[in-house]
């Protein structure tokens, strides 16, 4: 079952889900498997062992990223042939939640040198949620490494869970992203309760990762 969230945040994640309206078409994606790359360091100093796991986009090879060992992924594929999305949790609880979708466009463009139009695709979903955020603008970060160009916005803050105590499975941040992966435009949405907790910065490195391979 998916994870509860109040009016706003709502409101905010399918804001973050109009990315995905742009002409693009949807892909398949499975987990197939998971290869070790050595430890990294994390925010608080401690080691964090990554893993390289790869998932086959349908007639479009893998997409392959880096990512901590501890974290669990699921795929799922939703009915009527809209685009499947793999999804992040922690090994234990839910404080916070990583979710990405992986599409493509018919004209077989690269994304990753669509540079300002994935710019705009990132401020038009934060522009929508931003009546229900904290914040009265979104700022971007660049993200961009071999073959990948995109953007991940700072976190908005999800007005309705400002003054209470977020339940387990609510979120009171957001950030939304795209990155321009070759054929490939990887759409992100961070959810997390803490604003301290080092998973953006997990993600950004996520997303630096990112690689597509035919």
């Amino acid at each position: 079952m998916r994870p509860k969230h109040s009016a706003g945040m709502r409101a905010l994640v399918m804001a973050a889900a109009l990315i995905c309206s742009v002409l693009v078409a949807p892909s398949g994606v499975i987990r197939v498997g998971d290869a070790d790359d050595g430890p990294s360091d994390t925010t608080d100093g401690k080691a964090a062992k990554l893993a390289l796991r790869s998932y086959v986009i349908a007639n479009h090879g893998r997409l392959e990223f880096l990512l901590e060992t501890t974290w669990k992924d699921k795929v799922a594929q939703p009915p009527d042939d809209l685009p499947p999305t793999i999804t992040f949790t922690p090994h234990r609880g839910s404080a916070w939640e990583v979710l990405i979708t992986a599409l493509w466009s018919p004209d077989g463009r690269d994304w990753s040198k669509q540079r300002r139009a994935v710019r705009e695709m990132v401020l038009d979903s934060a522009a929508r949620a931003l009546p229900e955020a904290v914040e009265t603008e979104a700022k971007l970060q660049e993200i961009s490494g071999d073959g990948l160009f995109g953007y991940l916005t700072y976190p908005l803050t999800d007005k309705g869970l400002v003054a209470t105590e977020p339940e387990p499975g609510d979120y009171r941040y957001i950030c939304q992203g795209s990155i321009g992966v070759r054929e490939l435009l990887v759409v992100v949405t961070v959810l997390f309760q803490d604003k301290e907790d080092a998973v953006r910065d997990a993600v950004v490195g996520l997303l630096a990762s990112a690689k597509q391979r035919t």
